[in-house]
């Protein structure tokens, strides 16, 4: 008798649990526990839990083809606020990157890591979607290699780059997207060893050419890029 009940107990849950598993609720909207299958195949596309439709908990997806067993993507979703917090990982297991979402676009902080040391390689300030903010690249050492600023995914502001013992070897400032106004590139010790100006990606002026911190040349881009003060032949 009890053997009857127990296999009873056994079917009825194995039902509920059936039920629960990519079920939608009485307005057609996905709840309960997901998994997905890549179409054709048995390989995982995504897991996770709905409530009434929206996200909640932990999701993970994984790679249509995975070289491993491990999420591509952890996302986790707050049941009461519509900022995700996103993990990127190989199918491996390495981790790559981290942030967070509002809807499927990127916002505040995202960080990068080199793939076989772990170590922090880029941060990224995003906005609505797109970069917004500085950009900061590190040398493995955790030593700053340039910084740049964006508005609206475009350079916007300045760019500057660093030598491994730290020292600045060049700056620029951009608008929208393109060189405009004073550049300067550096030596090993921190010498001018170059100024110049940019007009929208075409270089202005009379840019000056230095070693060991003295001026050696000049070249003149004031005829040359600007047709009204050409000389008549």
């Amino acid at each position: 008798m009890q053997k009857i009940v127990l296999l009873i107990t056994i079917f009825f849950m194995s039902n509920i649990f059936g039920q629960d598993l990519n079920s939608f609720d009485e307005n057609g909207k996905r709840h309960g526990k997901w998994m997905k299958y890549y179409d054709g195949t048995k390989n995982l596309r995504y897991k996770g839990q709905f409530n009434h439709g929206k996200e909640i908990g932990v999701f993970e997806f994984f790679h249509k083809e995975p070289k491993g067993k491990h999420p591509s993507c952890i996302k986790v979703f707050s049941p009461k606020l519509d900022i995700i917090l996103v993990k990127y990982y190989t199918s491996k297991g390495i981790f790559l990157s981290e942030g967070s979402m509002k809807g499927k676009k990127r916002i505040g902080t995202w960080s990068s890591y080199e793939r076989n040391t772990g170590v922090l390689i880029e941060k990224e300030e995003y906005e609505n979607g797109m970069l917004n903010g500085t950009k900061t690249s590190f040398y493995e050492d955790g030593k700053v290699l340039q910084t740049e600023e964006f508005k609206n995914d475009l350079s916007h502001g300045k760019k500057l780059m660093y030598a491994p013992n730290g020292k600045l070897t060049s700056e620029y400032v951009f608008v929208n997207g393109k060189t405009n106004g004073l550049f300067a590139e550096y030596d090993k010790t921190g010498k001018k060893s170059l100024t110049g100006k940019y007009k929208m990606d075409k270089p202005q002026g009379i840019w000056k050419y230095y070693e060991n911190g003295k001026l050696v040349r000049k070249k003149d881009y004031t005829l040359s890029n600007n047709p009204l003060k050409k000389k008549k032949k």
